[in-house]
């Protein structure tokens, strides 16, 4: 399922980022959230992209005016790529950033993660 919103990849017909119900199927097209990571991080894996010819998309989380003032080092950048070379680009995080769990429920399938819901749906959360 794709979160048109979120623009991200969901095993679930409700998207846990923003709560949409409008999830519908991914098709080849659609430019689908891969990783956020820190602005040197982010630069090397936008190469590893370009070398390995997956197209994709940065959005910078500070912007231009706010980076300048703060400094370019605390910029995170969310990499976006085509559904269709989502699958190659997951790999390519995964050996770059072995120890990065962000996206864990990305693979999950829909009957695990609707069950998974159901069963926390009744207990209280932790408060810290």
């Amino acid at each position: 399922m794709y979160c048109a919103k979120c623009q991200r990849i969901i095993p679930i017909r409700s998207c846990p980022e923003c709560g949409s119900l409008r999830v519908r199927e991914a098709a080849a097209d659609d430019v689908c959230y891969l990783t956020e990571q820190i602005q040197i991080w982010a630069e090397m894996l936008e190469d590893v992209l370009r070398q390995n010819g997956i197209p994709f998309m940065v959005r910078r989380t500070l912007g231009a005016g706010l980076s300048m003032s703060v400094g370019a080092m605390l910029e995170c950048h969310r990499i976006f790529v085509p559904f269709a070379e989502l699958d190659r680009a997951l790999s390519i995080v995964a050996e770059l950033f072995p120890g990065d769990e962000g996206e864990e429920w990305r693979y999950v399938d829909e009957e695990e993660a609707e069950a998974a819901q159901e069963e926390g749906a009744g207990e209280p959360e932790a408060e810290i």
